[in-house]
């Protein structure tokens, strides 16, 4: 994905803004390709959404019931490449003691599109979006639907759930539970506190090593009983069960290794404090 010193802004290729109404934003891009979509915001909810074969970018603005020239919006356009920002202006003595309603953002882009979606401060979602996508808030909750490509999730304090994923899915979170679901060829799933949960669907093949932990929380996942992987299962405290047959096999009361169908790629999983279920479907 081209970085924002790469952009030209390229005005014709925009429609005009419409302002809607004081608390409103709203402009629509035209694209004639892949669409790289760059939006960022300090403290703001952002819902990004599939318009599937379309070739527009529409980014929609709702201050709610506030003035929304307390922010900055600064936007722009580089061939396929949209880059969108919004930050609270500096030294507004509105927002001290303000806790009103953030901004919500909407993004509606084609099903094929790049990514990079961050947030200091603010739920994030997307759905049906296929490419490779980054999303990042510093604290907030994160959900993910009908993704398909690269997937790099973080947040520093808050949940991430991932329904219905095909791909390679990065997801950490520093401070929340991770709930993740789909067909995947490569994950690395990491909590400093929280719970884990994972479902791969069948299909699943991992190409590379996977692994999964928390620092403190139960690790619960479930994988297709024909899943090829060297597994290695340890807990700092807590109960170890794992149903998917194993050969080669080592266990204690604190791990377990063997080869699952001959082995394969490593599936790591670890919890300083938590128990840990393997089940096998």
């Amino acid at each position: 994905m081209r970085t924002l010193s790469a952009l030209v802004v390229t005005a014709s290729l925009a429609t005009a803004v419409t302002a809607v109404a004081q608390g409103t934003w709203e402009k629509t891009y035209n694209v004639s390709g892949r669409a790289a979509v760059q939006v960022s915001v300090d403290n703001a909810s952002v819902t990004m959404r599939s318009c599937g074969e379309c070739r527009t970018v529409r980014i929609h603005v709702d201050a709610h019931e506030n003035d929304l020239s307390r922010w900055h919006v600064t936007e722009m356009q580089g061939g396929n490449v949209v880059h969108f920002d919004l930050k609270r202006r500096e030294n507004d003595s509105f927002f001290m003691g303000w806790h009103g309603r953030s901004p919500e953002v909407t993004v509606d882009l084609p099903t094929e599109s790049d990514v990079e979606l961050r947030s200091g401060n603010g739920a994030l979602q997307l759905a049906g979006v296929h490419g490779s996508i980054e999303v990042k808030t510093g604290n907030g909750a994160v959900q993910i639907d009908d993704a398909k490509g690269a997937l790099r999730i973080t947040s520093g304090n808050g949940a991430i759930t991932v329904h219905r994923a095909d791909g390679t899915l990065t997801a950490v979170s520093g401070n929340g539970a991770l709930t993740l679901e789909g067909r995947l060829s490569q994950m690395d799933a990491r909590s400093g506190n929280g719970s884990v949960r994972i479902a791969l669907e069948p299909g699943t093949n991992f190409t590379s090593s996977s692994r999964v932990s928390t620092g403190h929380g139960g690790i619960s996942m479930t994988v297709p009983r024909d899943l090829r992987a060297d597994v290695d299962l340890s807990t700092g405290h807590g109960p170890l069960h794992c149903d998917l047959p194993l050969m080669s096999q080592s266990s204690s009361d604190r791990h377990v290794h063997g080869a699952a169908n001959g082995g394969g790629p490593s599936l790591s999983l670890r919890s300083g404090a938590g128990g840990i279920t393997l089940n096998a479907r």
